[in-house]
């Protein structure tokens, strides 16, 4: 069989060459081949994020890059891994190397120094087989919000990584603003202005439509109103943080411990393992993580209580599949309760720009009365039966 000089087996092969990076030139530089430049506009053309220039192409080894986040598998601009891990591997693995795709792209930053634009999934993977080196596209930019929606925009149209989601630009924008990468003390109308430029130039062209898009901005936007009163948990460490802030600290004899809702399965392990390390009773404290759809209302009372009873039948499950259905303990490990994130629901609760707040207990949950837009509809729908 006649090698393919256009891809790269790097099972056997441990390092690339300058004969791969000038192949590579060939087939998909801006400066030997323009035409990339309208085939792939959100890495070489007019559909760049403002502020990001390509500058180079060039071999580097990859253990002179920045890998300055805690997993290389994880973009930080995505809110989880790369859906598309396995598949992307498995193409690696199995295929090789394609040279006619886009390389993996590196920020020159002003230190002298690289961090990772986008690839950083391709990277894990080269180094998982021991590849030492890669070619990478080499771009300069004004700060960090441009390379921050560079790595958005560049899931949103990239071949073959995993595709942008609307909790990754929700995530990183309202993260953005949380750490002052935006100025949240902008007037109102300025602040979302940056937002709705920022959610439209990551979003590119065809990604997510009109009202996909203000209902982004919208959830941004909310998460800093104080009016509004809408808390997103963005930020992997804030609802450790909030306990802390809020005095539901360590003791001898407790422990809390912090869990998202949307991972309901690893929260019963953990919290067996957290007792077994500690020795100590564990209080298990929910997070909503990002709220998602146009009532945020309705989101929280749904996602907390699909947790308290996907965590109750965890418990019957496990009591009658290991213990002949024994009744289980729930007071060394508790379900304590749920962060407060929507103040119109628990105004007690909230608290002040994370402070004086208090964790809802499960029979605080629903306010007196409380009725989510779908049930208030099936209640006037079947009124009269």
């Amino acid at each position: 069989m006649k090698k393919n000089k256009a891809v790269v087996d790097l099972t056997i092969e441990k390092r690339f060459t300058q004969n791969h990076l000038e192949l590579m030139n060939q087939l998909t530089s801006p400066e030997e081949n323009p035409l990339i430049k309208l085939t792939e506009p959100h890495l070489y053309g007019d559909g760049l994020p403002k502020g990001i220039a390509w500058v180079r192409r060039e071999l580097k080894d990859i253990g002179h890059i920045k890998w300055d986040f805690s997993s290389k598998t994880t973009q930080k601009v995505r809110s989880v891994g790369n859906p598309e891990y396995k598949n992307i591997s498995a193409d690696i693995n199995n295929y090789g190397w394609k040279l006619k795709h886009c390389p993996p792209a590196l920020f020159a930053m002003p230190d002298g120094t690289y961090e990772p634009a986008d690839g950083r999934t391709r990277i894990d993977i080269l180094s998982g087989l021991g590849v030492k080196n890669c070619v990478f596209d080499i771009y300069k930019s004004d700060g960090p919000l441009p390379r921050g929606i560079f790595g958005l925009k560049a899931n949103s149209g990239h071949d073959p990584a995993g595709d942008l989601r609307q909790e990754d630009v929700v995530g990183y924008l309202t993260g953005a603003v949380e750490d002052g990468t935006i100025d949240s003390a902008l007037p109102a109308d300025e602040l979302q202005e940056i937002i709705t430029d920022a959610v439209s130039d990551a979003c590119g062209n065809g990604k997510f439509n009109d009202r996909q898009r203000a209902i982004m901005v919208d959830r941004i936007m909310t998460s800093f109103d104080k009016k509004t009163g809408i808390r997103y948990w963005t930020n992997g460490t804030a609802p450790a943080e909030w306990c802390i802030n809020n005095n539901y600290v360590e003791t001898d004899e407790i422990i809390f411990m912090t869990q998202s809702s949307e991972t309901l399965a690893k929260a019963v392990i953990r919290a067996a393992d957290l007792h077994a390390e500690t020795g100590k009773k564990v209080r298990v404290v929910v997070h909503t993580g990002i709220l998602t759809g146009v009532n945020p209302e309705s989101c929280y009372i749904n996602r907390c209580e699909k947790f308290i009873r996907l965590w109750n039948s965890n418990l019957d499950n496990i009591s009658k599949g290991f213990y002949n259905g024994k009744n289980t303990d729930k007071e060394t490990i508790q379900l304590y309760g749920f962060l407060p994130a929507v103040k119109s629901l628990h105004p007690k609760h909230y608290g002040d720009n994370l402070n004086k707040g208090k964790i809802i207990y499960l029979n605080e949950l629903r306010p007196s009365g409380y009725k989510t837009p779908e049930e208030e509809l099936s209640a006037t729908l079947f009124q009269d039966e």
